[in-house]
């Protein structure tokens, strides 16, 4: 898919940040009817001790095809916000190739609101010490034959560094959730710190969540766990709400909040993860209430 990419692009952009930008550097991708599949090649570059937060936005009204490559510099860090999906009726294909060097930083959230039909992949390559790195995703189907596909790649080739993978799906009706996470820690990467976490929430039983977790270690002082579960609304604490005189839709509306709770978490800056929350909140009000 990347290399049809490569082949094909017609469109892309190369952002070289030199400065702290005094504010998140906003990418909106405004597609037209007209043009039937658009295939993006970008570069990004954060320079030494920078620090960044982009935010990418778009309408996708054609079949979309992205690959970034990006490069963080020596303590550089990037924060980024993937916010493209909601509500695609085209497919939506992203791929992340990122190369950190040492003490750098970078934080990847992505959302996914009754997309058609995405996949992302992001492949970070750990090739400093002291790097720290965040993947936090959320999903929210509730449409028939809706599906989200998430792929992460995650090489600690140095020493002492932090990953960090947080998944949540939360599926209705015929939707499909699909999450596979890698982590893999060379022989010179001790002191790694790898965690993995995917999670989802049947609220249908022809809902699908599809998990593949992985850990491939040939370094012996690290820390790396995963954990991958699947399970249906807290029967007793919903059951609670209600004798509370709780609506039905709005304790469902508070249980699946609270479950997504730990991949917004992982935002650092208070302000985007206060907006993130409340519009989440009230989509996930439209998501009972259809």
């Amino acid at each position: 898919l990347a290399r049809d990419n490569t082949l094909n692009a017609n469109a892309g952009f190369i952002l070289h940040f030199l400065d702290n930008p005094q504010k998140p550097f906003v990418i909106h991708n405004e597609t037209s009817k007209s043009v039937s599949k658009c295939f993006q090649r970008n570069v990004i570059i954060v320079k030494e001790d920078l620090e960044v937060t982009i935010i990418e936005t778009g309408n996708n009204l054609s079949v979309f095809n992205q690959v970034y490559e990006v490069f963080l510099e020596k303590n550089a860090k990037l924060h980024y916000f993937d916010l493209t999906g909601e509500n695609n009726i085209f497919p939506k294909i992203s791929h992340k190739f990122c190369d950190l060097a040492e003490n750098s930083s970078f934080n990847h959230f992505g959302l996914k609101l009754n997309t058609k039909a995405t996949r992302t992949e992001i492949e970070l390559h750990l090739n400093g010490a002291g790097i720290t790195t965040s993947i936090a995703n959320v999903s929210l189907l509730n449409k028939n034959e809706h599906f989200s596909d998430e792929n992460v790649l995650i090489n600690h080739n140095a020493y002492d560094c932090k990953s960090r993978q947080v998944f949540k799906s939360v599926l209705d009706n015929d939707s499909t959730s699909i999450v596979r996470g890698k982590i893999f820690v060379a022989p010179e990467a001790q002191k790694t710190d790898g965690y993995q976490s995917s999670r989802s929430l049947m609220l249908n039983e022809n809902s699908r969540f599809l998990c593949k977790p992985e850990l491939e270690i040939y370094a012996d002082d690290v820390i790396c766990s995963h954990g991958s579960t699947s399970s249906s609304l807290d029967g007793e604490t919903y059951f609670y709400l209600l004798s509370r005189g709780v609506h039905k839709n709005k304790a469902r509306e508070m249980l699946v909040t609270a479950f997504i709770a730990e991949a917004l978490d992982e935002i650092e800056d208070k302000n985007i993860k206060l907006d993130l929350c409340n519009y989440i909140d009230d989509w996930i009000s439209s998501f009972f209430n259809e």
